[in-house]
């Protein structure tokens, strides 16, 4: 490894373990102050739209291949997340307007999605391989699974008094497509137990999903009352924007040191 790219590397490193340290002492150390409040909300998108800028800027260096069209992927991901996330603590802690339920904040989360699909199946595509017939059962089998609880538990908790038929089938989308989601990046989990993989997507596929795990544990706590600003769950969310941003870097640090 070149001097340069031990450097970068060293440098990814030591800025993802500060985020760590400094998100995790927010919340360990803030619970039920105002502090807490507005880090949980501003911080996020502060640290979502650092992925994301990363990831584009992977991209940018990196130039067109296969392996840089997983990074724009999860990068574009983070970036339609963000602005959601933007748009809504803008109404909410700004303006103190709120948003209607539907909005053009539900409209860049659901956008997310897509994108971050669109990188999980190109990496499936250089890695699924080595995911056999048994695993491929297996992710079946938990999907099915998880989403008879979604089912039977979120959803109809989370669509009552619902009346308009959009909302309805947003709100349901939701959980559905965190659940698919997941079941992509459980899929690649049976590729990278081989050792068929590099250490930058594990991180990318990582982040990610604890970004989809978070919203779903959200729309769990939401209907169970059990959520409020500052829950240790956001934590998920943070590390999440975290590992995909380490992700982005290390997959230029290890592209750099073959150059």
């Amino acid at each position: 490894m070149s001097t340069r790219s031990w450097v970068t590397m060293r440098i990814g490193e030591t800025l993802a373990i500060a985020a760590v340290v400094v998100a995790v002492s927010f919340y360990a150390l803030g619970q039920g102050t105002e502090i807490l409040i507005s880090f949980a909300n501003y911080g996020i998108v502060a640290y979502m739209g650092a992925a994301a800028l990363v990831g584009i800027f992977v991209y940018m260096r990196l130039g067109s291949s296969q392996f840089s069209k997983i990074c724009l992927g999860y990068a574009l991901g983070l970036v339609s997340w963000a602005l959601g996330l933007s748009i809504y603590t803008y109404a909410y802690f700004v303006t103190d307007i709120g948003l209607p339920y539907l909005s053009i904040a539900d409209i860049f989360y659901l956008l997310s999605y897509p994108a971050w699909m669109t990188g999980t199946l190109s990496m499936l595509l250089a890695f699924g391989g080595a995911v056999g017939r048994r695993a491929r059962i297996t992710v079946l089998a938990t999907g099915v699974l998880l989403y008879i609880l979604v089912a039977a538990y979120v959803i109809p908790s989370s669509v009552s008094g619902l009346t308009d038929a959009l909302e309805v089938l947003v709100t349901a989308l939701y959980p559905t497509l965190d659940i698919a989601f997941f079941l992509m990046i459980f899929a690649l989990f049976f590729a990278f137990r081989t050792g068929v993989f590099e250490k930058s997507f594990a991180f990318m596929a990582l982040g990610t999903v604890l970004l989809a795990l978070g919203d779903l544990t959200y729309a769990i706590l939401s209907v169970t009352n059990l959520y409020y600003d500052g829950h240790p769950m956001d934590l998920m969310l943070f590390l999440g924007c975290i590992s995909a941003g380490y992700g982005f870097w290390r997959q230029y640090a290890d592209l750099s040191k073959l150059r």
